[in-house]
């Protein structure tokens, strides 16, 4: 039997906003396979504005409010099961960071937690909340 189940990260970084979707391909007596579906980057950047000013710009906000509703609407495309939206000391240092991922959070649905955790841990991090209980590996690469 195949079962194939899509998982997606959204890495809010200091110089753009990334959206990687993978297909977890599971196959009866076949390791599990995980392969990047699609991948999409928004040049929104928080850092210059956080870096300077303390604080995201209405206008970087707008664009990340947008970005963001972009993402949740692929993410519904592609049928994606499980997602983890993670943000960078950019968002997390801003003054208003967490005003925009509460705005986001109502906009989209989409809960951002800081990241702590290097970028290929996204993924891994959904893996220890998934029910697919014979993962044993998951690496995503950005390309």
């Amino acid at each position: 039997m195949l079962t194939i189940q899509k998982y997606a990260a959204i890495d809010i970084g200091s110089n753009a906003v990334r959206l990687l979707i993978s297909n977890i391909i599971e196959e009866k007596g076949k390791p599990v396979r995980f392969k990047k579906s699609s991948l999409v980057r928004v040049p929104v950047r928080l850092g210059a504005d956080v870096f300077i000013k303390e604080k995201i710009s209405k206008n970087n906000k707008e664009r990340m409010l947008k970005t963001m509703q972009a993402f949740s609407l692929l993410m519904q495309t592609h049928n994606v099961v499980r997602y983890k939206a993670c943000a960078t000391s950019a968002m997390r240092e801003a003054k208003n960071g967490k005003q925009i991922a509460d705005l986001v959070l109502e906009e989209t649905g989409i809960k951002i937690t800081p990241r702590l955790l290097r970028r290929t841990s996204i993924i891994n991090e959904l893996r220890k909340k998934t029910p697919i209980s014979c993962l044993k590996k998951l690496e995503i690469g950005y390309e």
